[in-house]
């Protein structure tokens, strides 16, 4: 993601820059990439982009994610199995700021299994 984004993630203007009267319209144009979204979506997608990727916690998850338990590839394959992509961006447009609520009512159902995958509603691997 940070790749992808480039050093906008860590050169952010500061917060009252895009409000101050002077700066304001040329901030709006530099963070505007998609033109079918507006300046305030695309600041709240950028500062989400700067806290997942450069952000205190964000050092954690990388050291996390090279702890030798394998080779990167299958770390992939493994975590993508029942992975469900579109809760996660819908989570992530709630917690960027873009829709102001989340059903997390589906997540909340699941439990912690030692079976086929991580978590799930059947149980029926623990009877065994």
């Amino acid at each position: 993601m940070t790749e992808i984004a480039g050093g906008i993630a860590v050169t952010l203007p500061f917060e009252e820059d895009f409000h101050a009267e002077s700066t304001k319209k040329y901030l709006d144009k530099f963070i505007v990439r998609n033109p079918k979204l507006s300046p305030e979506i695309s600041l709240k997608i950028w500062r989400f982009v700067e806290n997942i990727g450069a952000s205190p916690m964000s050092a954690w998850y990388e050291i996390a994610g090279v702890h030798g338990g394998g080779s990167p590839i299958m770390e992939t394959i493994a975590l993508n199995l029942d992975y469900d992509f579109d809760e996660k961006k819908r989570l992530g447009r709630y917690l960027s700021g873009i829709d102001e609520t989340f059903d997390d009512s589906k997540a909340l159902e699941l439990e912690p299994t030692f079976g086929t995958s991580l978590a799930t509603n059947d149980r029926q691997d623990l009877k065994k």
